[in-house]
C-alpha cells in the first residue's frame, strides 16, 4: 500500500513537473505538428468550386495566401484540382486537395494570391 502512494506522488510530480516545462515553451512550439508555412485567417466567405462539368457553392472557413480550408454543405467526393471563387471578388483561382475530413477539405492554390 505505501508503495503504491509513494509511485502515485512521484507521478503526480513528474506530470507536474511536464506541464511546467509545456508551460514554458514558446507558442509556436506548442502545436509543432503544424505544417502550414503561413499563419490562416479566420473568413465566413461563400465561395462556389467549380471543375467536372458542375459547380458548387461552399464556404471558406479560413485562408492564406497559400491556401484554404472549405466547408462543403455535405461530405462528397472532390477532384484532386479544381478551381474555387469567392463569391466577393469572382476571382477564378486554380486549386490542389491537400485533405478531406467530413464536409470540410484542404486546398493550396496553385496560383498564390
Amino acid at each position: 500500500m505505501l508503495e503504491q502512494r509513494l509511485k502515485l506522488a512521484k507521478d503526480r510530480s513528474d506530470l507536474a513537473r511536464q506541464k511546467a516545462q509545456l508551460a514554458r515553451l514558446p507558442r509556436d512550439n506548442v502545436h509543432s505538428g503544424e505544417r502550414r508555412k503561413l499563419e490562416r485567417i479566420d473568413v465566413d466567405e461563400v465561395a462556389y468550386i467549380s471543375g467536372d462539368g458542375s459547380s458548387l457553392r461552399c464556404r471558406v472557413i479560413n485562408m492564406s495566401a497559400q491556401g484554404a480550408a472549405i466547408e462543403l454543405p455535405t461530405k462528397r467526393y472532390v477532384s484532386s484540382t479544381f478551381k474555387l471563387m469567392l463569391a466577393k471578388d469572382r476571382i477564378l483561382r486554380s486549386c490542389r486537395l491537400v485533405w478531406s475530413s467530413g464536409d470540410r477539405i484542404g486546398l493550396l492554390f496553385e496560383d498564390h494570391l
